[in-house]
């Protein structure tokens, strides 16, 4: 297994090597060179693919050599790598390698690398060609070369040889052919309507979608025959074909009309219909409104005539009122939609009373048919099976009657309209808007959703006043028009200036209002460009304190406050910092950061101050939106608030906060990431080598550039955040009081469990007993607490009359001097009178506690004291920190969430009692432990025994008798010794930082001790002379 430090400098390196690639230049090329031969395969990688620049021609005898000796996935690497540097000369190297190499996953990246290189080279084309017509050669092999054959654009060999190959080829050579100019892949795709019709629907789909649009005088009736046939598979591959090519339609006309004659497969067809209608628009009213005319002449023509064709025999519901009639529509209506024609034969002679086939199978056939519907179609044909049941004659021969005007196509020319309908609002046509307003009456009647949403939403296209005017019925009778409701909703998008906004606010307000249509309307609000309108942002604000609103929808709107955000909200924004809901609070951090970089003119000293409030702030995504608003403000100290996040108490909140992070990132900021290059936390790295890969792009590249050299040459020395010094302090105000609290928390907070315990009634006892008892009681109390708390390596703050505080570097030695005082003094009460026995309770709290002149403070230390004076006689009270930590060691009981003084929320409280028997070896005299390691034995036992012993660890600066040179001055260095590891438990954080700097100072004196004697005596009276100077310089 790796040490730490061999894993940070492997992390680091990949990191550094993996943003080298964003530089081309020959210093980097032969810093790239080095590692291609490090040891470590993941090094190794790293460095093959930083070197695939365009030209690095430096690199390739080096690719060369791993092709040759190196493992199998650097060799692939190394292929890939040469076809990024594209040089000519690789070409005859790869050819030779070729067959060299025996593994089809190495032929194939090398084929694809030749393809890349130089695809009309004469010898990759015969190697290809070879490849290709092999039949014996693997399929992925062969796919890869034929690559390099569409390349090439040798129409007659492409021809002749897309014949003969298997179809998944052929699939292949028809999407490549997709990308080729127009004159070479309209011969190509004109050479196979003869063969076409043994084609898969995914082979079919491309070879159609590029018939379509290459082949100028391509046989549209046989086009259609192709796309309307069974196979409805053809149609979505033919879509996503037509709407993937790159080029123009060599006829934007025929494409046009080939789209609204499609038939209906599934939604997602319909999307990808609608997608391609969409671009074709575009790009005509870019390139040529001439045709842009004529699709509009198009749409107006069919319009009407279509909606004829489907209101002829149509399956209404208007003037429905009895159920069985209504019935007998729906039941008609999803045979019309579902139903093949064999199975409307079947129907029709059955309610004709020629019943050849059972009415079991009958209902078995028309489930079968809706089986791919949705849950509300379903249950409609669940429903609609009564009239199977009916005894009524009249019944039975209106549904035969009904089954009689079903039109199989109507689904289909339905959507047809619907398309037409859609058009006519994105191509503006003013004229139909008559024509629509009776297509949306008839939807509304009929209960055709889909298309009552799409009239709707061309009608607010098309600015109809009409159905703008009467759009707050629907807005008001909201659950009841869903379909219309929803086109508004949408057309509002269409809308400028956005005519429907209050409406769409009023509907938000609704806390009722269902969870899609909600996001429905963020989205119309997200799409709309509020340039000039007034009065929006209080809207904005009043939406986010909407009851039943998700935090994602709050946060949506969020970002529409910040894109639209502006000084008159600053005042509001700066009092949500403040806000109960999380949430909230960091919605107003991010829209107050960006009203602070739009408008100098705010107060930042007030702004600075709230959000150092905010950086103790419970929720991490709080502080660290605080954080990143400080950044952005420039505070001077706000950079070494960023620093502590890479910290071990921190850093697993880094990610994201290196996420939230402002772009461009300013020079300190930039420093400080780079800095941290060399952690070993897999996560923080991601999140480095993605952002810093924004930077290698940006105007700070060369900045970075030099820095990623410097690491690289140094062995991953961690970057300084050069310059990067506190500013001098100022004359503050209170202003300021946010800021100064802060930073003197951070600069004199430690993790420690305080300790407080207290003599049970000792003031009823000052009442009744004499001042000597007193005093006798009083030293007794502390005559076993102290020894109890110095053996575990507490260290007591004060006494407060009949208490101690005291705190504790671990919160196991906290709770372990506590269950011995307990035992101490149930000891010491058995052999005392009433008046001299006592009892004490005892309140544990673990957390960040300042010091200052020998005094704690902080919330920790009045949660301990309320828990002490909650206790009962005799208890140990912990709160849920402290019992974290202990909890696999020592035995405890949930007492439940108790409400304490100064506190709005209860804490869970829990008693302590003993030690796990399994864990009592922690009890024994510390004289006996030693701070090493925990060996291969029972691992948490162990390990909390070796994090115990790390806390209580106490460095041993003594001085052996055999020693006779210079024993006056390692007498002054055991004082130096001494001061610097008594300086360290006041400044350490943690006891992990202490123990380390401790164990650092005791082997650097047991180093020093083993070599003193190497020392002559005039080197010792020199030595003795500078620490004299030095002394007498810097003050003792």
């Amino acid at each position: 297994m790796q040490s730490k430090s061999a894993l940070l400098q492997k992390e680091s390196k990949i990191s550094v090597l993996s943003l080298l690639k964003f530089f081309y230049d020959e210093e980097v090329f032969t810093s790239l060179i080095r590692e291609i031969y490090n040891s470590d395969p993941e090094i190794s990688l790293s460095a093959i693919r930083a070197s695939a620049a365009l030209g690095n021609e430096l690199a390739i005898p080096h690719l060369y050599k791993i092709l040759e000796k190196g493992r199998g996935e650097q060799k692939t690497e190394a292929i890939r790598t040469l076809a990024v540097i594209r040089a000519p000369s690789s070409i005859t190297q790869l050819l030779k390698y070729y067959p060299l190499f025996q593994e089809k996953e190495l032929r194939a990246e090398i084929l694809t690398a030749l393809v890349s290189i130089s695809p009309e080279d004469r010898k990759v084309q015969e190697l290809c060609k070879t490849v290709v017509q092999d039949g014996s050669v693997d399929k992925t092999l062969r796919i890869a070369a034929s690559n390099a054959v569409i390349a090439a654009r040798d129409v007659t060999y492409l021809t002749t040889v897309m014949k003969t190959v298997p179809e998944d080829i052929l699939c292949n050579l028809f999407h490549k052919a997709l990308m080729l100019d127009p004159q070479t892949s309209g011969r190509v795709f004109e050479e196979f309507v003869s063969v076409s019709k043994s084609f898969s629907p995914e082979t079919l789909g491309y070879f159609l979608a590029g018939y379509l649009i290459f082949v100028r005088n391509a046989d549209y009736k046989y086009l259609i025959e192709r796309l309307t046939g069974k196979a409805k598979k053809v149609v979505k591959f033919f879509l996503s074909a037509l709407y993937e090519c790159p080029c123009g339609f060599a006829n934007p006309l025929r494409v046009f009309k080939t789209l609204l004659i499609l038939p209906y497969v599934s939604l997602e067809t319909e999307r990808l219909t609608g997608n391609n209608l969409e671009k074709i628009v575009e790009l005509m009213r870019k390139e040529s409104p001439f045709v842009l005319n004529e699709l509009a002449t198009i749409t107006v023509a069919h319009l009407d005539t279509l909606f004829i064709k489907i209101k002829r025999h149509f399956l209404s519901m208007e003037g429905v009122t009895q159920r069985e009639e209504l019935l007998s529509v729906l039941f008609s209506r999803l045979v019309e939609q579902y139903a093949t024609p064999a199975l409307l034969d079947d129907l029709n002679r059955y309610f004709k009373g020629v019943r050849i086939i059972p009415e079991a199978k009958l209902i078995e056939n028309l489930q079968l048919s809706v089986s791919q519907a949705d849950d509300e179609e379903k249950n409609r044909m669940k429903a609609c099976m009564q009239v199977f049941s009916t005894t009524r004659k009249g019944d039975s021969l209106r549904t035969q009657t009904l089954l009689g005007w079903v039109n199989l196509e109507r689904p289909s020319l339905m959507r047809r309209l619907n398309r037409f309908v859609r058009l006519a609002g994105m191509l503006g046509i003013k004229t139909v808007i008559k024509n629509i307003q009776k297509i949306l009456e008839f939807a509304r009647t009929e209960r055709v959703t889909y298309l009552e949403e799409t009239s709707v939403v061309s009608l607010c296209q098309l600015y109809d006043k009409f159905t703008l005017d009467h759009a707050p019925v629907y807005f008001l009778r909201w659950k009841e028009m869903l379909p219309s409701l929803k086109g508004y909703i949408r057309g509002t998008r269409f809308c400028k200036p956005p005519v429907l906004l209050k409406d769409i606010a009023e509907l938000l307000m609704k806390p009722e209002l269902t969870l899609d249509l909600r996001k429905l309307a963020i989205d119309t609000i997200e799409k709309t460009d509020f340039t000039g309108v007034k009065g929006v942002l209080p809207f904005f604000q009043r939406l986010l304190f909407v009851e039943n609103t998700s935090d994602e929808i709050r946060a949506r709107i969020g970002g529409v406050l910040c894109q639209w955000a502006d000084a008159t909200i600053f005042q509001q924004m700066l009092d949500l910092i403040s806000h109960a809901e999380s949430c909230i609070r960091v919605i107003a951090c991010q829209v107050i950061r960006v009203i602070a970089q739009k408008d100098p003119g705010i107060p930042r000293e007030v702004l600075v101050n709230k959000c150092y409030t905010l950086l103790e702030d419970e929720k991490p995504s709080v502080a660290q939106e605080a954080l990143v608003t400080l950044l952005a403000l420039k505070d001077d100290y706000a950079i070494q608030v960023l620093g502590d996040y890479f910290l071990p108490e921190k850093r697993k909140e880094a990610p994201a906060l290196i996420a939230r992070l402002s772009r461009p990132f300013s020079r300190e900021v930039l420093a400080v990431l780079f800095s941290k290059i060399t952690t070993d936390d897999p996560e923080i790295q991601n999140k480095l080598r993605e952002v810093l890969e924004e930077v290698a792009g940006s105007e700070q590249s060369e900045e970075l550039r030099n820095m990623l050299l410097d690491t690289l040459h140094s062995g991953a020395k961690t970057q300084e955040t050069g310059g990067l010094k506190p500013a001098t302090e100022k004359q503050t105000s209170i202003i300021d009081e946010a800021k100064l609290e802060f930073k003197f928390k951070r600069e004199n907070s430690q993790v420690l469990t305080v300790f407080f315990c207290d003599i049970v009634s000792y003031t009823e006892k000052t009442s009744i007993v004499n001042t000597s008892t007193l005093m006798k009681l009083i030293h007794s109390f502390e005559g076993i607490v102290r020894p109890v708390i110095s053996h575990f390596k507490g260290n007591v703050v004060k006494t407060l009359g009949d208490g101690i505080l005291a705190v504790f570097k671990h919160p196991l030695a906290a709770v372990l001097a506590s269950i011995n005082i307990q035992k101490h003094i149930t000891s010491y009460n058995q052999f005392k009178t009433d008046d001299e026995k006592f009892q004490i309770r005892i309140g544990l709290n673990t957390g960040l506690v300042i010091r200052k002149q020998d005094d704690i403070f902080g919330d920790v230390v009045n949660v301990a004291s309320r828990m002490q004076t909650t206790a009962n006689p005799g208890d140990i009270l912990l709160t849920h920190s402290t019992f974290d930590e202990v909890k696999a060691f020592v035995r405890c009981t949930e007492l439940g969430r108790i409400k304490v003084k100064g506190k709005e929320e209860a804490i869970t409280a829990y008693a302590a009692h003993e030690l796990k028997p399994e864990h009592a070896n922690l009890l024994k005299p510390a004289a006996t432990k030693t701070a090493g390691g925990t060996g291969d034995g029972k691992r948490s036992g162990m390990q909390a025994e070796s994090t115990l012993n790390q806390s209580m660890f106490t460095p041993s600066f003594d001085i052996p008798e055999e020693l006779n040179v210079g024993k006056a001055l390692l007498l002054e260095l055991v004082k130096v010794f001494s001061d610097i590891a008594q300086a360290v438990e006041e400044v350490a954080k943690d006891y992990q930082e202490e123990y380390e700097f401790k164990k650092y100072l005791q082997n650097k004196w047991d180093a020093l001790i083993k070599n003193w004697n190497k020392f002559s005596r005039d080197q010792v009276a020199t030595v003795n002379e500078m620490l004299f100077d030095q002394r007498q310089n810097i003050g003792t």
